[in-house]
């Protein structure tokens, strides 16, 4: 008797089972993920996807001849120069590339490095050399570290020169008052103008 219950009890979970299944089969998306969705789903990260702009970075200054033409600030981990319209900087006359060269950034020894790659075959970017106090062609897709400071480089006609600015924070200064008025800013000639926000509050 016990034997012919269990029999009956399997074959109804079997059943259960077989239900269900056809019912799967018949309502796609019941139980699974809708054909198609993953596929949107990467189409709107895509879409909605934005590159992390950067604080701090350096600035780059164009010249046409003696005459400055523009002004940028290298906010993005990989920054392209070229007459291609999707380029950081689009550079429209008949000696640029449409992927000229391009700026980056990558860690090295625990410091943030700036470099400066060519991707030109015809015109290669010419980059000054202070030690040797003149310009320097790069080869195709040739990297170089961009130090401290200035520093010049051709592209095409265009002269550029990149200002290169401190990437990292240093120790919190000491203040000196409670009430938080910097050394720098205390008396001794120090400009009014820069300490007016701390005049209520300053006993001096």
């Amino acid at each position: 008797m016990l034997s012919k219950l269990g029999i009956l009890l399997v074959m109804l979970v079997l059943l259960g089972m077989a239900v269900l299944l056809f019912k799967e089969s018949m309502m796609p998306g019941a139980f699974s993920r809708p054909k198609g969705s993953r596929e949107e789903d990467k189409k709107k990260y895509k879409k909605e996807r934005r590159e992390t702009v950067l604080i701090g970075g350096p600035r780059l200054y164009l010249f046409t001849g003696k005459k400055q033409m523009r002004e940028f600030s290298i906010n993005r981990p990989n920054w392209l120069l070229g007459s291609w319209t999707k380029a950081d900087c689009v550079l429209g006359d008949a000696t640029i590339s449409a992927k000229h060269c391009r700026i980056f950034r990558d860690m090295a020894d625990g410091k943030l490095v700036y470099y400066l790659q060519n991707l030109s075959i015809h015109n290669p970017v010419e980059i000054y050399n202070p030690e040797r106090q003149c310009y320097e062609f790069l080869r195709y897709k040739e990297c170089v570290p961009l130090k401290e400071g200035r520093q010049k480089f051709y592209i095409g006609e265009h002269k550029a020169v990149i200002d290169m600015e401190s990437m990292g924070h240093g120790p919190e200064p000491e203040m000196e008052d409670a009430d938080g008025i910097m050394p720098e800013d205390r008396g001794h000639g120090a400009e009014r103008g820069r300490t007016r926000i701390y005049e209520k509050h300053s006993t001096v």
